[in-house]
């Protein structure tokens, strides 16, 4: 059988729901595999040095450089970049949207980009945060 039964397909449901519980269940034992064997890769290439090192704040301080440099930029700018990094639109399918030719658009994407690019790189620089363990140290007296 190769759909669910139907009002005109009076064949019995049950063996159908079982073969699709059974390939969900296949579906969800290959990603766990998957999953596992990718965890085994990773902690494989991480070492100490690299769990001491890595520290969550420098995250945090990234993403707020790149959201006050997005925040800086004017909102056509805005779309023309949202359209193709978030919506995932292509260039034709966007020049569409803000009305003019896919030529046009191409000239006012790379525009945007670089001024996003600028704006990114005249970014004050993030003060340095205190190493995790004087920060520990800190926390202890």
């Amino acid at each position: 059988m190769k759909g669910p039964p139907t009002h005109r397909n009076r064949e019995p449901a049950l063996p159908w729901l079982l073969g699709v519980a059974r390939n969900l269940l296949l579906k969800q034992r290959d990603n766990g595999l998957r999953r596992r064997a990718l965890v085994d890769r990773i902690s494989a290439l991480t070492t100490g040095a690299d769990l001491v090192a890595w520290d969550v704040a420098d995250h945090v301080v990234e993403r707020d450089s790149a959201l006050a440099a997005i925040a800086r930029l004017p909102d056509d700018d805005l779309e023309l970049l949202s359209l193709v990094m978030w919506h995932g639109l292509a260039p034709r399918e966007a020049a569409q949207v803000v009305g003019c030719s896919t030529a046009t658009f191409f000239v006012r994407l790379h525009r945007a980009r670089r001024r996003l690019t600028r704006a990114i790189d005249s970014a004050p620089t993030p003060r340095t945060h205190r190493p995790a363990s004087r920060v520990a140290d800190q926390a202890s007296r």
